[in-house]
C-alpha cells in the first residue's frame, strides 16, 4: 500500500469510528426468533413481504413491496429482491420491546427492508420501510431518547481518495419508524492535502419533551500534505480543525424532530 493508500485508509477508519456497532446480531432466516417459540426470521420478514418464497435459506421478495423510506419518499423492493441474512435489534418505544429487522439486497445495501414488531406478545408488524441507504449497510449505535431507544443506520463505500459514511438516526414512535436526522461524513485524500469528517451524536433532557433533545456533531479535519502537485491537483486550504452542530428537538404538535439551525451545511461534500 503506497503512502497516499494508506493515508486514507485512515482517514475512512476514522469516519466509521464514531458509530461503533451496537448489540444487533445476525441471523439466518431459519433462526428462532428467542422467546418466540415457533417464529423464525422468515416468519417475520413475511409479514411485511406476503409473497416471500424461500429457495436455498435466501428469501425472495415474489412480488413487487411498495414502501416508503425512513423520509417519507415513495419506495419500492422489486420481487427479485433477494436476502440472505438479516440483521435483529431490540430497542424500547414507550415502554414497549421493539425488535428491528434488518434485510439489505443481497448485491448491497441501497434498497433494504427496515421493519419494525412488537414483542410484547406474540409478534406484531408496525411498520416497514426501504431502509436502503448505501453499499455496505448495517445498525450502528443506539441513542438514549429517554422514553424510546434510538437507533442509527450507517452505509459506506470507498473510492480512490474518497470516503463516503452515510448515517440515518431514527427511532419509533407510536408504531411508525420515525426519522431524526441524517448525515454524510466524508473523507477526501489527495496529493495537496487530507480532510477527514467524524460524526458523534448525543443526546440530553429536554423537558417538558419525553423525547431527549438530540446534538448531531460533525468534526472536520483539514491537513496539508506538504508535498509539491501537480497542476490539476486542488489547492490546499489552511489547516484547521472545526466542529460543526445541530440540536434536533422533539415538536410534539408536528409528531416529529426538527432542529432550527443548519450550521453542517458548511461542511466540504462532494463535489
Amino acid at each position: 500500500m503506497d503512502r497516499i493508500a494508506m493515508k486514507f485508509s485512515m482517514v475512512a477508519a476514522a469516519a466509521l469510528s464514531c458509530i461503533a456497532p451496537g448489540l444487533a446480531a445476525d441471523m439466518r432466516l431459519a433462526d428462532a426468533v428467542p422467546g418466540h417459540a415457533g417464529v423464525t426470521y422468515a416468519s417475520l420478514v413475511r409479514m411485511a413481504m406476503p409473497d416471500l418464497v424461500i429457495e436455498g435459506g435466501k428469501g425472495r421478495a415474489g412480488a413487487e413491496v411498495k414502501l416508503r423510506t425512513l423520509g417519507g419518499d415513495e419506495s419500492s423492493l422489486d420481487a427479485d429482491f433477494t436476502i440472505d441474512t438479516v440483521t435483529a435489534l431490540e430497542v424500547l418505544s414507550e415502554g414497549k420491546p421493539i425488535l428491528l429487522v434488518l434485510a439489505p439486497a443481497e448485491e448491497g445495501g441501497f434498497s433494504a427492508l427496515l421493519a419494525a414488531y412488537d414483542l410484547s406478545g406474540a409478534p406484531k408488524l408496525l411498520d416497514a420501510v426501504d431502509g436502503g441507504m448505501d453499499r455496505m449497510l448495517d445498525f450502528g449505535t443506539t441513542i438514549d431518547l429517554g422514553a424510546a431507544t434510538g437507533f442509527t443506520l450507517v452505509g459506506s463505500h470507498f473510492n480512490a481518495g474518497e470516503s463516503y459514511v452515510s448515517t440515518d438516526i431514527a427511532f419509533v414512535h407510536e408504531g411508525r419508524l420515525m426519522p431524526i436526522a441524517s448525515q454524510l461524513a466524508f473523507g477526501l485524500m489527495v496529493c495537496s492535502f487530507a480532510m477527514e469528517q467524524t460524526l458523534a451524536v448525543t443526546t440530553a433532557d429536554d423537558p417538558p419533551s419525553i423525547y431527549r433533545a438530540v446534538t448531531v456533531a460533525v468534526t472536520q479535519t483539514t491537513t496539508p500534505s506538504g508535498e509539491a502537485c501537480d497542476d490539476r491537483t486542488p489547492l490546499s486550504p489552511p489547516p484547521n480543525t472545526a466542529t460543526y452542530a445541530d440540536i434536533y428537538r422533539w415538536d410534539a404538535a408536528a409528531g416529529a424532530y426538527a432542529t432550527a439551525t443548519h450550521a453542517r451545511d458548511a461542511l466540504m461534500g462532494p463535489e
